[in-house]
Parts: C-alpha cells; sequence; structure tokens
C-alpha cells in the first residue's frame, strides 16, 4: 500500500488511495506526488500522501513509471 510521513520519514501512516489497483510508479515534484498503476491508475496527492484524487485516464493500460517536469 502507499504511506505517507509528515516529518521527514521519522514515522509513516498508511495512506488509503481508495482504489483496489496495485500501485507500479511514485513520482514527486516538488511538494506534489503522483502514483500510477496497474487499470489506468493514476493519481495525485497535493498533501503528502494523506489522501488521493484518481485522474480519468480513459484507459485500462498499465503505467509502469511516470516523469513530469512540473506540478501541473
Amino acid at each position: 500500500g502507499v504511506r505517507f510521513t509528515f516529518n521527514g520519514g521519522l514515522t509513516w501512516s498508511a495512506s488509503s488511495i481508495g482504489v483496489p489497483n496495485d500501485v507500479n510508479a511514485v513520482q514527486l515534484v516538488g511538494s506534489v506526488a503522483y502514483i500510477g498503476g496497474s487499470g489506468g491508475l493514476l493519481c495525485i496527492s497535493t498533501n503528502n500522501g494523506a489522501s488521493w484524487t484518481r485522474f480519468a485516464t480513459g484507459t485500462a493500460e498499465t503505467f509502469n513509471a511516470l516523469a513530469f517536469s512540473s506540478p501541473t
């Protein structure tokens, strides 16, 4: 599962992305985090992974890697 920290990694908490998909990729751009995975999963978090918003990708393909140059 996905975990998040607010204290530089001293402690970690579980984060529910609310979907059963496998998570295969994580990309951090500044304070914004993205995850990608099976079934077209692509989500964004702007609060260190405490909550996630899913993008409607329109695909069922698997994302195995992510690369972004800016958070927008």
